[in-house]
């Protein structure tokens, strides 16, 4: 699938796909995407914006196994909240994976913001590259009176991450938590492995 317009919304905006939602009635345990490409400017003025997917994910407790392979984004993003080159937010279950995706584009957002997703749950992220992108998050959000950012050169909140290299100046000055080459914050709740990460 093959995306060139230039697209904007408010939320849940996407190059290919706004918001990709996996009801209760679903039976399938798996949703493949392979050989996606964006190269059209995707703006939103509000969150989940992806240059692919603006956002994956499912009813409570009934999230399925992602596989993601082979899709590149070279279009501009631009969101607030979840922002990112492939996805904007993506939850799925434990075994999930994106890998050989790329995103060469500016990534800009508040937080919850990278080159390849704002927040990839549950999901590893491997041979992924970033190619003469930049990334900008300009503000965070606020629980329990803490300030988060979640902003990083491959994913702001994610769980795993294998062989990616980030070559990308990372510019944020917000004062938010959570700041990172590859990921900004990882999920925690078990066992977590990271290799050939530069």
């Amino acid at each position: 699938l093959r995306n060139t317009a230039n697209i904007s919304g408010a939320d849940y905006v996407g190059g290919i796909i706004g918001n990709y939602y996996i009801s209760s009635n679903y039976n399938a345990r798996t949703t493949q995407f392979d050989d996606f490409e964006n190269s059209g400017a995707i703006t939103a003025r509000g969150e989940c914006v992806g240059g692919m997917i603006g956002s994956f994910g499912g009813d409570q407790d009934n999230y399925r196994t992602l596989y993601v392979s082979d899709c590149t984004n070279t279009g501009d993003v631009k969101g607030t909240i979840n922002v990112g080159g492939i996805f904007g937010y993506a939850y799925a279950t434990n075994g999930s994976y994106i890998k050989n995706s790329s995103n060469s584009s500016a990534i800009e957002g508040e937080a919850y913001v990278g080159c390849i997703a704002g927040s990839a749950l549950c999901i590893t992220v491997t041979d992924c590259e970033n190619g003469g992108s930049t990334l900008t998050a300009t503000k965070y959000v606020t629980q329990d009176g803490v300030k988060y950012a979640y902003v990083g050169g491959f994913v702001g909140e994610g769980s795993e991450a294998g062989d990616c290299t980030n070559e990308v100046d990372i510019n944020y000055t917000a004062g938010g938590r959570y700041v990172g080459g590859i990921i900004g914050g990882v999920t925690t709740g078990q066992d977590r492995t990271m290799t050939g990460l530069r």
